[in-house]
């Protein structure tokens, strides 16, 4: 079966280091899985031809495992999901935060959820500004980012763009 997705990075990489890497439909490199979903076959398709290149370890990313603990789903749950959507039919499989060095006056996570009733895998952004920043709040307002169940969180639902090592993870997650 051939997979009408690819996975790769939008930029040529800074200073020599790994870019991040986003998943694009093959025809017209618009990127559109976090709104639509991938199944998991094109998912699984498309992580399959991930780069061999050596993995860059990244200290900044911490992976936030809440699989099994309903208190600790819900929380996550609260910040990655919007008020017409129903955790009841969600299973967050990966979530990874963006260190503060890194985001400055904000936090960023990256979140792979699964929904159970369309069996499709969902990918986002999820933003939380801690101080007022202009660049973020107008970053929010041109994607038209909504707010998160918890309101402090917005959602980005455009081309979640993030590391090797993340997409790396989720394969081994969901294999």
């Amino acid at each position: 079966m051939m997979c009408d997705y690819e996975i790769c990075s939008p930029k040529k990489p800074k200073s020599g280091k790994i870019g991040d890497y986003r998943i694009f439909r093959k025809r017209c490199h618009i990127s559109n899985v976090g709104k639509n979903g991938l199944t998991k076959a094109d998912l699984t398709s498309v992580l399959e031809t991930l780069p061999c290149e050596e993995l860059e370890i990244l200290d900044e990313i911490i992976y936030h495992d809440c699989c099994g603990y309903s208190d600790l789903e819900n929380f996550w749950f609260q910040r990655c999901l919007t008020d017409e959507e129903d955790p009841g039919d969600y299973e967050i499989t990966q979530i990874a935060e963006q260190s503060p060095p890194r985001c400055g006056a904000w936090r960023w996570f990256t979140v792979c959820l699964f929904n159970t009733n369309k069996n499709k895998y969902y990918f986002r952004g999820i933003c939380r500004i801690i101080h007022e920043d202009p660049g973020m709040s107008e970053y929010l307002r041109k994607k038209k980012c909504p707010n998160a169940k918890n309101k402090n969180f917005y959602i980005d639902y455009s081309n979640m763009t993030t590391t090797l090592q993340y997409w790396r993870r989720l394969k081994n997650i969901i294999s």
